[in-house]
């Protein structure tokens, strides 16, 4: 199964929200999120993509990775809610640090090619 996001806008930053269909927060999440706009947000089922387990550690759900088309810009869990989100991509578009992450970046870079 490939990966359902579209790598090829340059710059853009990517939204990776690793969850599970079984989990009840999850889908919560899932259906607040449905309405923000402006960004390119692609819910994972960890069940579908059992493969990027391999690559890398998901402790929680949900777990949220963004990134553009050179590094992470961040990876981890989140509170489960609008503006959680909101505030964090807020913060890496107007502060964009590169994370410690390569190994990560890696795996990414990997999994969308396939």
């Amino acid at each position: 199964m490939t990966c359902p996001v579209k790598s090829e806008e340059s710059g853009a930053i990517k939204i990776l929200v690793v969850c599970a269909d079984w989990c009840s927060v999850c889908r919560s999440y899932k259906v607040t999120l449905n309405d923000l706009s402006g960004f390119d947000i692609n819910w994972i089922d960890i069940n579908d993509f059992e493969s990027l387990t391999d690559e890398i550690e998901i402790e929680t759900f949900p777990t949220v990775i963004i990134f553009d088309e050179t590094d992470v810009l961040f990876f981890g869990p989140i509170e489960p809610n609008k503006n959680s989100l909101t505030s964090l991509l807020s913060a890496v578009k107007t502060t964009p640090s590169k994370t410690t992450h390569p190994e990560l970046a890696l795996a990414i870079k990997t999994w969308l090619r396939e």
